[in-house]
């Protein structure tokens, strides 16, 4: 009876409130209520009543209750009294019974957003979809059905548009739908269903095997960013006509979620391409038109995808394609199989450059690298097959942030190397698993530059201590120090001008840089003391990618 009084409360979730009073709800709500998420009361849903939401509701999401055997909604009519008219979103979620949305959704003339999810029994979406619709989600609906065929016979035949199309829907998102087996000729509709469909994204569909649109006709004309995610059966994707695709994103949660698909051919026009975790790939290819588009393409635990596969020409290098020359960003990460990095000379608008657990590359084309004036960011770890000159003072002019170690070449034999004044931020990693030599920081200040404003010593078994060896950084403002078991010793006098501390996994320093530790006094000046973060740093990606923690 006080929500009426809150006249500045805008949004309101409350469900699963088994023990609410049984009066509960009763029609009062806050006056400038926008955002409501509802259900799983005491009270059944039935017996709600009109609720007199205020016409400030644009946002409402009903809660069924899937554990309680009196849950008797079978069809959305019985729900539409409680679905005002003023409503931009709606979701209907977690209703064990209701089998129809398709009568009692027509009022909506102004909803944009449509969500449906955790209806098992759910078959018929409505014969019109609404033309103001903007989004459609569908999340664990497995028995959906149209033009007469259930979702278990294997087709997606529900999302069949009308007449007319789906004019305004730019947003369609399909999740948990685990027994759709192809997609196809469904989508079709007229030939422009889909005219401003922008972002498509299929997760988890575990029977999936199929997605073709070979029809000649361009499905999906602005189609910029398309998922697939987790859908292990998926041994065909033909997606040729997609002329405004910019971002392919294809990855798998758990690594052996990917067992069926053995060849990715990315498509024209594409900006940035992801395969992420797909173990049963074994080759790529990359567009011979339209390809100049493509810039940041990240292929990432890939176990299987073999050196000669992946250009398509049998070159032994990864990436040896003039079309593909205005890449910016690259990611290779864990793929054994390729001995063979990439040839430089054709990328020279690479700003950034990730080779990280790469164990059988046997050449790095380090003498190419002051050539690449526009990398600021190179990152190379963990590639202990690498040439054994590598490095040798060889870098790009511009770069701004390095991430080394793990090579060939023990850092103890790297000697000075000549790093751009325009380096500050620079991590060493050593290795755990060799028989790395390094115990004092002073071994390696001449690979730590006086430029720096941000220094990481990662991964050094051995080093005890780092009291020698950084008092030339007058001008460090972050400190990263992590996973050295044996550390024990800071500078008596750490740099006034540090900023942040991160120490990760150092156990002999941790105790002495607490509160009460030895080494607080010297270091409580600075702002932000951080142990054992979840992360040392983040590889930010470009936008709409994952970003990869160390």
């Amino acid at each position: 009876q006080e929500l009426p009084n809150l006249t500045s409360l805008t949004n309101l979730q409350i469900y699963c409130c088994l023990s609410a009073k049984a009066s509960f709800p009763r029609g009062l709500w806050p006056p400038k209520l926008h955002t409501l998420h509802i259900g799983w009361l005491k009270k059944p849903i039935l017996e709600w009543g009109p609720q007199n939401f205020p016409t400030s509701l644009v946002n409402l999401t009903l809660y069924g209750d899937m554990y309680l055997d009196d849950d008797d909604v079978s069809r959305c009519s019985q729900l539409s009294h409680l679905i005002p008219s003023s409503l931009t979103s709606l979701g209907i979620m977690n209703f064990e019974k209701l089998k129809s949305v398709s009568v009692g959704l027509q009022h909506l003339t102004s909803l944009q957003h449509l969500s449906l999810g955790g209806c098992p029994k759910m078959k018929h979406l409505p014969d019109i979809l609404l033309p103001s619709l903007l989004s459609l989600n569908i999340k664990e609906c497995p028995k959906l059905e149209g033009s007469g065929e259930v979702l278990v016979d294997g087709s997606l035949a529900c999302l069949a548009p009308p007449e007319e199309g789906l004019p305004s829907l730019k947003e369609l998102y399909i999740e948990d739908m685990n027994e759709v087996k192809a997609m196809g000729s469904e989508l079709i509709g007229t030939g422009d269903a889909f005219r401003s469909l922008e972002v498509f994204e299929l997760q988890n569909m575990k029977k999936l095997e199929e997605w073709s649109t070979d029809s000649g006709v361009v499905l999906f004309p602005c189609l910029k960013q398309l998922l697939i995610s987790d859908c292990p059966n998926l041994v065909k994707v033909s997606i040729d006509a997609l002329p405004s695709l910019d971002i392919l994103n294809w990855c798998v949660e758990k690594a052996d979620d990917c067992e069926s698909m053995e060849h990715c051919r990315c498509p024209n026009n594409t900006e940035y391409l992801s395969i992420y975790r797909c173990t049963s790939i074994t080759s790529a290819s990359f567009p011979t038109t339209g390809g100049q588009k493509l810039n940041s393409p990240e292929i990432d635990s890939c176990n299987k995808l073999l050196e000669k596969e992946l250009e398509g020409d049998n070159s032994r290098e990864v990436i040896k394609n003039t079309s593909i020359s205005k890449l910016q960003y690259l990611v290779l990460h864990k793929v054994p199989n390729l001995t063979t990095a990439i040839e430089l000379s054709h990328f020279i608008h690479l700003t950034y450059l990730v080779i990280m657990n790469y164990s059988k590359m046997e050449s790095f084309p380090d003498q190419e690298l002051p050539n690449l004036t526009s990398l600021t960011n190179l990152h190379i770890l963990c590639c202990p097959s690498a040439n054994a000159s590598f490095p040798r003072g060889l870098w790009p002019p511009k770069l701004h942030t390095l991430h080394i170690g793990g090579l060939k070449k023990p850092i103890l034999e790297w000697g000075p190397q000549n790093f751009p004044t325009s380096l500050v931020n620079l991590t060493l990693y050593g290795d755990l698993f060799s028989n790395e030599d390094v115990s004092r920081c002073s071994q390696l200040s001449h690979l730590i530059p006086s430029s720096l404003t941000s220094l990481g010593i990662v991964s050094f078994k051995k080093l005890k201590s780092v009291a020698v060896g950084l008092q030339h950084l007058t001008s460090l403002q972050h400190l990263y120090l992590g996973f050295c078991p044996k550390m024990k010793h800071l500078p008596d006098i750490l740099l006034p001008s540090l900023l942040s501390l991160k120490i990760k996994e150092c156990p002999k320093l941790e105790g002495r840089c607490s509160r009460r530790g030895s080494y607080w006094s010297r270091i409580s000046h600075i702002p932000c003391i951080t142990i054992n973060p979840e992360a040392l740093y983040k590889i930010l990606p470009p936008k709409n990618w994952r970003s990869t923690e160390v």
